[in-house]
């Protein structure tokens, strides 16, 4: 409940509270071990006894006429969702330059997705498209799955309907690890010279004739 909520009478189910003029009935229920409060999207006193009947039946289940509107209505990467996602990496101190960039990707997303639902999206259907781009995969994946995080948060995406869950983000690869590996054969050449054991130059001479080097090695 928010800090300095006004509250102005009981029912049934818990109390009821002012926002602004507008009585809203809250379910506070102590229910096997765990304290429940729900605000409840009603108008009237009788609604919110139908309501407090469908909680009884499962809390842990129970969802909000607001709530189950979200659930079932399509989930779209459009410019509502983009922009609820931005002002979510806002609050969570994210750089500007964080935000551009998830949004650029997202909306890549949206276009190559051409306003499907994203319930709908199987997973080999990313990697179809991540396929196609061919290009900063790990990046576009990063910003698709912080999209579906935020929408599960917010209760608009259910795990099970999320086609992003089995999408790995590629690991990070050290700098050494992608650099071209190779010797300029003029090294090679001087290192060769200057071994005495003629088995080092053996060993060194197969070594010189691999991908190790840059250019064709022709010793001894």
């Amino acid at each position: 409940m928010t800090m300095g909520a006004m509250w102005v009478g009981k029912w049934a189910g818990g109390r009821i509270r002012d926002a602004a003029g507008r009585a809203v009935w809250v379910i506070e229920r102590q229910w096997a071990g765990r304290r429940y409060s729900v605000a409840l999207d009603v108008a009237s006193e009788r609604e919110a006894l139908a309501e407090l009947a469908l909680w009884e039946r499962d809390p842990d289940a129970y969802r909000t006429r607001r709530q189950s509107a979200l659930e079932s209505a399509p989930v779209y990467i459009d410019e509502d969702a983009m922009a609820g996602l931005l002002l979510h990496l806002t609050e969570k101190g994210r750089g500007l330059a964080h935000r551009r960039a998830v949004r650029s990707y997202l909306a890549a997303w949206g276009e190559a997705l051409a306003g499907r639902d994203l319930r709908k999206v199987q997973l080999r259907d990313l990697r179809k498209l991540l396929a196609d781009w061919g290009t900063a995969r790990k990046y576009r994946i990063i910003a698709l799955k912080s999209f579906t995080a935020w929408l599960r948060e917010e209760d608009r995406l259910k795990p099970s309907e999320d086609p992003t869950l089995s999408l790995r983000v590629p690991p990070a690869v050290a700098e050494k690890g992608s650099r071209i590996k190779g010797y300029l054969l003029a090294f090679v050449e001087r290192i060769y010279g200057a071994v005495g054991s003629q088995c080092v130059r053996d060993v060194l001479c197969l070594r010189a004739k691999t991908p190790l080097c840059q250019g064709s090695c022709r010793l001894g």
